[in-house]
């Protein structure tokens, strides 16, 4: 959520110890197949970035 920040979800969100680092999403760009999408909770800034670049990984599970 971009009109929060610090951090940019609300109060109880069930990862509230996280908000501090870079995340990978698990989308490829359209735009060219080496980067992927990143989000910051932080502020919930989005880009893309080299895949060959360091970010965290976090593990959910959609469904059951």
């Amino acid at each position: 959520d971009t009109t929060h920040s610090n951090p940019a979800f609300l109060p109880g969100y069930p990862f509230m110890n996280f908000y501090r680092s870079i995340y990978w999403s698990a989308t490829t760009s359209a735009d060219d197949p080496n980067e992927a999408w990143y989000v910051t909770f932080y502020d919930g800034y989005v880009n893309r970035y080299d895949k060959d670049g360091y970010m965290n990984v976090r593990c959910v599970r959609y469904g059951q």
